[in-house]
Parts: structure tokens; C-alpha cells; sequence
């Protein structure tokens, strides 16, 4: 159970007689801050049909460029980021560089320039709908 960080009272007196008319007790708990997130759409199976075709380590690879997102829909793969998708998917290296053309040729992701990719926003995002209609792919 999570602490009680506040507490409220409030009664209703009845102004003639000084009756308690009506008691309420309010506690407000701590709540944890929301963890890392993405979301995905499938407006007419857009996104469906996109990722069908897809092998299973484009699937893996794509997954772990979605925890690495930040709320411009951009993806920075470096040397570390590379080693540690390595690590996290067993994926190799040069695979890794095959797998991110084939999800580029796929319009699920587009290269910005060296070692920045974006992703495609009609597909997967993070932030509000709002925001999410600003990023250009």
C-alpha cells in the first residue's frame, strides 16, 4: 500500500441545531511516475500491413529502437546503442545495419542523417496526439 501523503475532513452542520449532518474523510496516496512508454496506431491496419512482411529480427530490432524514441519520434543509433541492442537481441552488428534498411524500405522508419532515424508517427509515437501531428516523416 502506498503512504497517505494528505489527509481532508469535512462535515455538514446543520446551522439550527449543530447537528452533524454529513462527515467525509479524504486520503491522497502517492502514485508512481509513469514508466517509459510508446504508443502504436492502426488506423485501416496501416500499421498492420506494414509490419507483416517484416522477419523477426527486424521485429526485434524495431522493438528495441521503440524503448530508445524520444517524443520527436527520433531514434540516435550509435556505436552504444548498436552494442547494447546487440547485447539486449543477439543481433549482430551488420545485421543490425540490414535490418534498418529493410525497415526504412519499409516506411516504418526514415533515415534524417548518419546515426538519426525517425519513426514513422502514424505508426508509433510517444507524447500527445497533438504533438505527434507536428512531426514530419
Amino acid at each position: 500500500m502506498k503512504p497517505v501523503i494528505k489527509k481532508m475532513e469535512s462535515c455538514t452542520i446543520d446551522k439550527d441545531t449543530g447537528e452533524i449532518k454529513a462527515h467525509q474523510y479524504t486520503s491522497f496516496q502517492k502514485v508512481d511516475n509513469e514508466p517509459s512508454y510508446w504508443k502504436t496506431y492502426d488506423k485501416n491496419n496501416f500499421t498492420t500491413k506494414k509490419l507483416v512482411p517484416l522477419t523477426h529480427g527486424q521485429l526485434i530490432l524495431l522493438f528495441c529502437l521503440l524503448s530508445r524514441m524520444n517524443y520527436q519520434n527520433e531514434v540516435y543509433i550509435i556505436g552504444a546503442t548498436k552494442k547494447a541492442i546487440t547485447e539486449i537481441s543477439g543481433i549482430v552488428e551488420g545485421t543490425i545495419r540490414n535490418n534498418l534498411m529493410a525497415l526504412c524500405e519499409a516506411g516504418v522508419l526514415k533515415r534524417v542523417s548518419q546515426g538519426l532515424f525517425l519513426v514513422n508517427p502514424l505508426m508509433f509515437s510517444r507524447g500527445s496526439w497533438k504533438d505527434i501531428l507536428q512531426v514530419e516523416f
